[in-house]
């Protein structure tokens, strides 16, 4: 039986939660939480009746949403965490339009994406498959698709980032207390092998594609 890319991944989460949860919880384990969960924070809006309303949840995948529109990862990304749901609304007595926009308010150690590729054909009443070609970068930087908090937590890495970028070229940085100096050591030290790793295992990835 021929098993695509979700399929692996989602029986691999469940693996790995069945193995590292304790026996005592049925939940999804905290390890593996950590590592692969994406937490999004949504605001659901009734544009006809104005009822609107927050939820929370985790994913374990950000889905690139894939379209005649869509040309790169990120505006596949916004797609994703944009969509429409009908449900009966207590103000109107009847189903309505309810639009859903998410934002993430927790990132994990690794971030998977998925490319959604699928989509229902009514003529054929099938699965069919989108074969359109979406680029994306070595490094996806998705800080604008964050929560407005998680925005403010990731200010000060990013400056030392930036930083560190600068430094390459000669530039100085301007204002910075010892304690962000000190930060900006460690970082310069562990940043620049672990970077030349990840870069050389997506160059792997791109010529492995072409190949195939």
């Amino acid at each position: 039986m021929q098993q695509d890319a979700e399929e692996c991944w989602t029986q691999l989460m469940y693996t790995l939660s069945q193995s590292l949860g304790s026996s005592e919880s049925s939940d999804i384990s905290a390890s593996v939480k950590r590592l692969f969960g994406v937490d999004l924070v949504s605001r659901i809006h009734c544009a006809e009746s104005g009822e609107e309303s927050s939820e929370t949840e985790s994913v374990y995948a950000l889905k690139c949403h894939i379209s005649q529109d869509v040309n790169h990862l990120h505006e596949g990304l916004k797609h994703g965490l944009k969509s429409e749901l009908e449900k009966v609304s207590p103000s109107l007595g009847r189903s309505a339009v309810y639009s859903k926009e998410s934002r993430i308010s927790d990132l994990p150690r690794y971030l998977t994406v998925q490319f959604v590729r699928f989509f229902w054909k009514r003529e054929s009443k099938q699965k069919a498959k989108i074969l359109r070609k979406v680029d994306y970068p070595l490094e996806l930087d998705v800080y604008d698709l964050c929560s407005d908090e998680l925005r403010q937590k990731l200010q000060a890495p990013r400056q030392i980032l930036r930083d560190l970028e600068n430094a390459k070229f000669g530039l100085k940085a301007k204002g910075k207390d010892s304690s962000s100096k000190k930060m900006m050591s460690t970082c310069q030290r562990h940043h620049q092998p672990m970077r030349e790793k990840r870069l050389k295992f997506l160059k792997q990835m791109c010529r492995e594609q072409k190949h195939n």
